[in-house]
C-alpha cells in the first residue's frame, strides 16, 4: 500500500469486517520528510511500469471497492 494513504487502512478494514474501529481518529502516517529525491523515483517508475503495475492496480481497486 503507498504509504501516503496508509491511514486508509481503518475505513477500509472496517468496510472489509464490518466491524468498528475504537480509535477512528488514530493516525500513522505522521512521518517526517525523508528526503526521498521524488523526480528520480518517478523516473524509475516510468521506466518499468510493469514492476508497479499491479501494486497500483490492486491499491485502486480496493480504493474504488471500499471507498464507499
Amino acid at each position: 500500500m503507498p504509504t501516503d494513504r496508509i491511514d486508509d487502512f481503518v475505513p477500509l478494514w472496517e468496510g472489509e469486517t464490518g466491524h468498528r474501529a475504537a480509535e477512528r481518529a488514530y493516525a500513522t502516517n505522521h512521518a517526517p520528510a525523508d528526503g526521498v529525491d521524488l523526480p528520480a523515483l518517478e523516473a524509475a517508475i516510468r521506466a518499468r511500469p510493469a514492476l508497479f503495475a499491479l501494486d497500483n492496480v490492486l491499491y485502486q481497486y480496493a480504493r474504488t471497492r471500499f471507498g464507499a
